[in-house]
C-alpha cells in the first residue's frame, strides 16, 4: 500500500494559487495496480475577480497483460469552476 500528499503554491503576473492533492495506491502483483487521487486547485486573478476552484476524484487502474503488453485506465470526475463533469482514459501498450 502507498499513500501521498502533494502541496504546491505558485504565484505569477498573472495569478496566485494553490494545488493540493492526497493519493492511496495498492500494488497487486503481477504488474497491476489500483489509486485514488483526489484534489483541490484554487487561485485568484491579479487583475480582480473572483476565487477560482476545482475539485476532482481519481481511479487509475493498470493490469499487466502479459508479454509486454499492458492496459491502463484512469476514471476522473471533476466539479468546480474550470472543470466539471466525468473524464475517462484509456491506453494500451507494449513494453519492449
Amino acid at each position: 500500500m502507498s499513500l501521498g500528499l502533494d502541496g504546491y503554491g505558485y504565484t505569477n503576473s498573472y495569478t496566485s494559487g494553490y494545488l493540493v492533492s492526497a493519493r492511496a495506491g495498492k500494488r497487486l502483483g503481477a504488474g497491476h495496480s489500483l489509486d485514488v487521487i483526489g484534489g483541490l486547485s484554487r487561485y485568484d486573478l491579479k487583475a480582480g475577480g473572483p476565487s477560482r476552484s476545482t475539485q476532482w476524484l481519481r481511479g487509475i487502474a493498470r493490469v499487466n497483460l502479459g508479454h509486454g503488453i499492458g492496459l491502463a485506465g484512469d476514471v476522473e470526475y471533476n466539479r468546480g469552476d474550470d472543470a466539471r463533469g466525468p473524464r475517462a482514459f484509456a491506453e494500451l501498450g507494449y513494453r519492449f
